[in-house]
């Protein structure tokens, strides 16, 4: 097996018109979420909603051939970014966890209608799209932090240069079954997120998520 020195490095990302447009989006998204936990209206929840949709519907289809790989940039950028990257993960923790709470308050109340309706099915929507967030955010937190290091953090079976795919399906699927499966984990850095976004993984799974599955299950059963 080729030493580490020899292996080819991921680069860091190089902001160019496809890098300031995911940004903008990134930082559209940001500011909706925290008008909704600002405001707590279901307005705020829909449009939150509604830019987070658009978000991944174009982000999937810009992803999903694995051809799309960052360009060659400055380390030190890197380093310096790495460090905001952690607000999108917390942001969407805390708006899954305010949706739960609204799904739980919601579905006690005894008012019904319409109204009661609109809103369990907004805060379960709200629960999904934070989880599908999260991990994404954390997906985007091991690529620039292996780009931002010296030694080689993540090594992937088949690719000496991971794409965004290929960090997208390492988060989930820690996210999904708390293991890292091909790829392996390298670096402290690496392992120190690997860590906590399992912690978050397991509470957020366990806490919030079911509460988005027991408010869709009696709405099934209400209709």
């Amino acid at each position: 097996m080729a030493d580490d020195s020899t292996e080819a490095r991921p680069t860091v990302r190089r902001y160019g018109a496809g890098q300031w447009i995911s940004g903008a989006a990134q930082t559209l998204i940001v500011l909706t979420c925290v008008l909704y936990l600002v405001t707590n209206t279901l307005w705020a929840l829909l449009l939150w909603e509604a830019v987070t949709v658009v978000y991944l519907g174009v982000g999937l289809i810009v992803v999903w051939n694995g051809s799309r790989q960052p360009e060659a940039g400055d380390r030190t950028e890197a380093r310096a970014v790495v460090k905001w990257l952690w607000i999108p993960p917390l942001l969407a923790a805390v708006v899954g966890a305010n949706a739960a709470i609204t799904a739980m308050v919601t579905q006690d109340s005894a008012d019904g209608g319409a109204d009661q309706t609109t809103i369990l099915f907004a805060a379960s929507a709200g629960i999904i799209l934070s989880w599908l967030m999260l991990h994404i955010a954390f997906a985007e937190i091991y690529e620039v932090t292996e780009a931002a290091n010296d030694e080689r953090e993540l090594r992937f079976p088949t690719a000496d240069l991971p794409t965004t795919l290929d960090y997208l399906y390492f988060s989930y699927t820690i996210g999904t079954s708390f293991a890292t499966s091909d790829v392996e984990v390298c670096g402290i850095a690496a392992r120190r997120i690997v860590l906590l976004q399992s912690i978050i993984a397991f509470f957020y799974n366990a806490l919030v998520v079911a509460v988005a599955f027991q408010v869709l299950q009696k709405l099934v059963t209400m209709a």
